[in-house]
């Protein structure tokens, strides 16, 4: 069985974390590997429960135990392997270092094409909520200039009519026949015409028939908070569509953690599949 076991790959002997032959051996729910100790470090210091190979998440961390029969084939080989030449252990080094900067330049670049996105996605994003704002505003603004147009051409009417109103009373007051007070001396028929005459008005209105215009005034300031009130409404709709980009950025966050993960699970199995195609060349 030994030299069975001498004659497989080490990569099946190997732990993923810490590159060596596996110690105490452990294998979680997706069915990938590790010893107990570097899992649990990298659990530890990640504050994760996903495999550090696949990335699967976990929802409850799993009840780690020893597998024996993998300890057990994985120390017979470290016990029958061939000892490695020292120039072909810095070989498989250089292979695995090269291995991990390919990995690092694809994820990086993969990166950047998300982040193109996100600078599209939001300029798209931008144009179209400065838009609805500049039209809301200039909504807005109409409304109020309309609505103080209108509010100015119903004072104009007001005023006009107030002032037709005192107009016709003083043609009435203008149109009162004045008439001579007999009781005063010098009124008579034979005095001077030079003498200055007293005459007495008779209205034909009542002073309880006429109006009392010392109580009738108009607003000279009357727009006073149609601006502010308009604004306010602008503010309000800014305030809705700070809640709702709000929203949509949580949303965004929530899948670049996604995508992210999906892209370092990519980057891993791409990594496997040069693994497996890689031969590593022999000590000369």
């Amino acid at each position: 069985m030994a030299s069975t076991i001498s004659l497989l790959p080490e990569k099946h002997f190997l732990c993923s974390l810490c590159r060596d032959i596996f110690t105490s051996p452990v294998t979680i729910p997706c069915g990938h590997s590790f010893c107990l100790s570097c899992l649990c470090q990298y659990w530890t210091r990640h504050q994760s429960k996903y495999c550090p190979h696949c990335r699967r998440l976990f929802s409850d961390r799993p009840d780690l135990s020893v597998n024996h029969i993998l300890a057990e084939v994985s120390d017979n080989y470290r016990k029958t392997r061939p000892e490695k030449p020292p120039d072909e252990e810095l070989v498989i080094n250089v292979e695995l270092m090269i291995q991990e900067r390919l990995q690092k330049i694809e994820r990086l670049k993969y990166a950047l094409e998300l982040q193109k996105n996100s600078y599209l996605r939001e300029v798209r994003e931008s144009q179209k909520v400065f838009s609805a704002l500049v039209h809301a505003m200039e909504k807005n603004h109409k409304a109020v200039v309309d609505a103080i147009e209108g509010r100015q051409r119903e004072e104009e009417k007001k005023v006009e009519t107030l002032v037709k109103e005192i107009e016709q009373e003083i043609q009435t007051l203008k149109k009162e026949t004045p008439e001579p007070d007999p009781q005063v001396p010098g009124n008579s028929e034979q005095g001077d015409d030079t003498e200055q005459v007293t005459v007495t008005i008779v209205p034909t209105m009542s002073p309880s028939e006429m109006k009392d215009w010392s109580r009738v005034t108009i607003e000279t300031d009357p727009c006073v908070g149609v601006t502010r009130r308009a604004l306010a409404d602008v503010m309000e709709k800014i305030k809705v569509d700070v809640n709702r980009l709000s929203k949509s950025e949580l949303k965004r966050i929530e899948k670049y953690v996604a995508e992210d993960r999906a892209t370092q699970c990519h980057s891993i199995k791409h990594s496997t599949m040069i693994t497996m195609g890689t031969s590593v060349p022999s000590a000369r």
